[in-house]
């Protein structure tokens, strides 16, 4: 990305974050590819299903040993 004017927007690498209603997971998932090292997603529960149907599709592309939480119930 040497020639990216987006290149310093664009690191991640080292940050962590929260996703406060993540939906299907699309941008946590973009934004973790992009080197974010600590990411939690959340959502409501009627939701969760399909985000963590997404997670599982996308493990081998994610490449990390990922977990859920329904919340501690």
């Amino acid at each position: 990305m040497d020639n990216n004017p987006y290149a310093d927007v664009l690191d991640f690498g080292g940050k962590r974050a929260v996703e406060l209603g993540t939906g299907c997971g699309v941008a946590g998932m973009g934004l973790f590819l992009l080197g974010l090292t600590d990411l939690v997603l959340t959502d409501i529960a009627p939701v969760m299903p399909a985000l963590k149907r997404n997670l599982k599709v996308n493990k081998r592309i994610l490449r990390k040993t990922l977990s859920t939480s329904d919340g501690g119930k």
